[in-house]
Protein backbone atom coordinates (compact mmCIF):
# COMPACT_ATOMS: atom_id res chain seq x y z
CA UNK A 1 0.00 0.00 0.00
CA UNK A 2 1.47 3.58 -1.04
CA UNK A 3 2.56 5.75 1.81
CA UNK A 4 -0.05 8.87 0.85
CA UNK A 5 1.54 11.25 3.74
CA UNK A 6 4.94 11.39 0.78
CA UNK A 7 2.66 11.20 -1.95
CA UNK A 8 4.05 14.78 -3.54
CA UNK A 9 1.20 17.47 -4.44
CA UNK A 10 -0.11 17.45 -8.13
CA UNK A 11 -0.18 20.84 -9.78
CA UNK A 12 -4.09 20.69 -11.20
CA UNK A 13 -6.55 22.13 -13.30
CA UNK A 14 -9.70 22.44 -11.48
CA UNK A 15 -11.35 20.54 -14.41
CA UNK A 16 -8.91 17.95 -14.91
CA UNK A 17 -9.81 17.07 -10.66
CA UNK A 18 -11.14 13.40 -10.10
CA UNK A 19 -12.35 12.10 -7.13
CA UNK A 20 -8.71 9.74 -7.31
CA UNK A 21 -6.83 12.79 -6.77
CA UNK A 22 -5.50 12.26 -3.42
CA UNK A 23 -3.23 15.76 -3.16
CA UNK A 24 -3.12 18.27 -5.53
CA UNK A 25 -2.11 22.23 -5.93
CA UNK A 26 -4.64 24.41 -7.84
CA UNK A 27 -3.58 28.01 -8.41
CA UNK A 28 -6.56 30.86 -9.43
CA UNK A 29 -8.48 33.66 -8.25
CA UNK A 30 -10.72 33.75 -4.97
CA UNK A 31 -14.42 33.85 -6.61
CA UNK A 32 -16.09 34.48 -3.30
CA UNK A 33 -15.82 33.75 0.52
CA UNK A 34 -17.56 31.69 3.30
CA UNK A 35 -17.43 30.89 6.79
CA UNK A 36 -15.61 27.52 6.45
CA UNK A 37 -13.37 28.40 3.14
CA UNK A 38 -13.49 29.66 -0.36
CA UNK A 39 -14.54 29.24 -3.55
CA UNK A 40 -11.64 29.14 -6.17
CA UNK A 41 -11.55 29.39 -10.03
CA UNK A 42 -8.88 28.93 -12.89
CA UNK A 43 -10.33 29.96 -15.84
CA UNK A 44 -11.16 25.90 -16.62
CA UNK A 45 -13.82 25.88 -13.41
CA UNK A 46 -13.89 26.77 -10.02
CA UNK A 47 -13.55 24.34 -6.39
CA UNK A 48 -14.40 25.15 -3.25
CA UNK A 49 -11.27 25.28 -0.41
CA UNK A 50 -12.33 24.33 2.89
CA UNK A 51 -9.86 26.10 5.74
CA UNK A 52 -11.15 24.61 9.08
CA UNK A 53 -8.05 23.06 9.46
CA UNK A 54 -5.67 26.18 9.36
CA UNK A 55 -4.43 27.59 11.93
CA UNK A 56 -3.69 30.91 12.22
CA UNK A 57 -7.02 31.34 9.78
CA UNK A 58 -5.19 32.66 6.68
CA UNK A 59 -7.06 36.14 5.49
CA UNK A 60 -7.82 35.51 1.64
CA UNK A 61 -9.41 38.62 -0.02
CA UNK A 62 -11.72 38.45 -3.52
CA UNK A 63 -9.85 38.38 -6.34
CA UNK A 64 -6.40 37.29 -4.67
CA UNK A 65 -4.50 34.90 -6.27
CA UNK A 66 -3.61 32.11 -4.75
CA UNK A 67 -2.06 28.70 -4.88
CA UNK A 68 -3.96 26.09 -2.61
CA UNK A 69 -1.98 22.88 -1.89
CA UNK A 70 -4.25 20.24 -0.47
CA UNK A 71 -6.21 17.02 -0.25
CA UNK A 72 -9.43 16.24 -2.16
CA UNK A 73 -12.20 14.83 -0.50
CA UNK A 74 -15.78 13.79 -1.43
CA UNK A 75 -18.62 16.24 -0.78
CA UNK A 76 -21.91 16.21 -1.65
CA UNK A 77 -21.84 17.65 -5.42
CA UNK A 78 -18.48 16.27 -6.15
CA UNK A 79 -15.07 17.21 -4.29
CA UNK A 80 -13.53 19.58 -2.00
CA UNK A 81 -10.03 20.86 -1.40
CA UNK A 82 -9.17 20.43 2.31
CA UNK A 83 -6.33 23.43 2.45
CA UNK A 84 -3.15 22.49 4.18
CA UNK A 85 -1.13 25.04 2.80
CA UNK A 86 -1.66 28.59 0.91
CA UNK A 87 0.66 30.50 -1.15
CA UNK A 88 0.15 34.02 -2.26
CA UNK A 89 0.67 34.67 -5.79
CA UNK A 90 -0.27 38.02 -5.96
CA UNK A 91 1.39 39.95 -8.62
CA UNK A 92 2.29 37.17 -10.93
CA UNK A 93 0.91 37.06 -14.84
CA UNK A 94 -1.15 33.86 -14.59
CA UNK A 95 -1.38 33.20 -18.02
CA UNK A 96 2.69 32.72 -18.42
CA UNK A 97 1.75 30.47 -14.91
CA UNK A 98 -0.43 28.32 -16.53
CA UNK A 99 1.20 28.13 -19.77
CA UNK A 100 4.64 26.91 -17.98
CA UNK A 101 2.45 24.70 -16.11
CA UNK A 102 0.90 23.04 -19.03
CA UNK A 103 4.57 22.94 -20.63
CA UNK A 104 5.41 21.05 -17.09
CA UNK A 105 3.04 18.83 -16.31
CA UNK A 106 0.82 17.21 -19.21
Amino acid sequence: MADFRRTPFKEKRISTVSTTDIKVAITGTVVSQRDTGFLIGDGSGELFVNITTLDPKPVVQDNGVLRVFGRMTPYEQGVELHAELLQNLEGMDLEVLRRLNDTLYN
